[in-house]
């Protein structure tokens, strides 16, 4: 439960700023005017009372709003999704050899992952050197951006093996692979955001039939 100092803390923020300050003396004048059995002209003590508290509470979410910005840009990324994962986001569930187009779909996940990463916008983890077989002796490490200027997944091997390491995109590549690749599920959100799922009515006939 929210301690009394907290809310105090976070009623002062709002009412430090202008829109706050104002919303609050609005509901004032209204609480005052109804315990006084006073009126305003026309509008009603309720209305008045409601005014001032709807721009107390758009303040209020306003600052929220800032605060969960500053604090996702200031947020050190986690390496809590899997290639896998986020390959079967991008291109799609199932196998690529009975899919018809999922191999390609992959291949460009995968170049769209490498893109994101040399941007420096999508941050990626790995296990530098790992041995296969024995990959989580190996702790997870940032990849710098710059890794992917001469690095890619390895495709052939992610058919094989989700855990798959890079492999050199250009040559000479890099003396350092990097095997089970991880992302942060928030930076993937903002990249990537989840397609909304549409929603299907049913409807008997006889209002399809009108309808059409």
């Amino acid at each position: 439960m929210l301690s009394l100092q907290v809310v105090i803390k976070c009623a002062w923020r709002v009412l430090s700023e202008y829109s706050g300050a104002l919303g609050a003396l609005i509901s004032l004048a209204g609480i005052l005017l109804e315990a006084f059995g006073l009126k305003a002209g026309t509008t009603p003590n309720w209305a008045i009372i409601a005014i001032g508290a709807a721009l107390f509470f758009v303040t209020a979410c306003k600052i929220e709003l800032e605060l969960v910005r500053e604090r996702d840009k200031n947020r050190s990324p986690t390496p809590s999704v899997s290639l896998d994962a986020l390959t079967k986001r991008l291109a799609g569930e199932g196998s690529p050899l009975h899919v018809p187009g999922l191999p390609q779909k992959i291949w460009d996940a995968h170049s769209a992952i490498r893109q994101e990463g040399r941007l420096g916008r999508l941050s990626i983890f790995g296990r530098p050197d790992a041995v296969a077989g024995n990959l989580d002796h190996t702790p997870l490490a940032p990849i710098p951006a710059d890794f992917w200027e001469f690095a890619q997944i390895d495709y052939m091997e992610y058919l094989q093996d989700p855990r798959c390491k890079t492999e050199a995109a250009k040559h000479p590549g890099p003396r350092t692979h990097f095997s089970d690749l991880h992302f942060d599920a928030h930076q993937i959100d903002a990249i990537w955001p989840a397609k909304k799922r549409r929603r299907f009515r049913l409807q008997s006939p006889i209002t399809r039939e009108a309808a059409g």
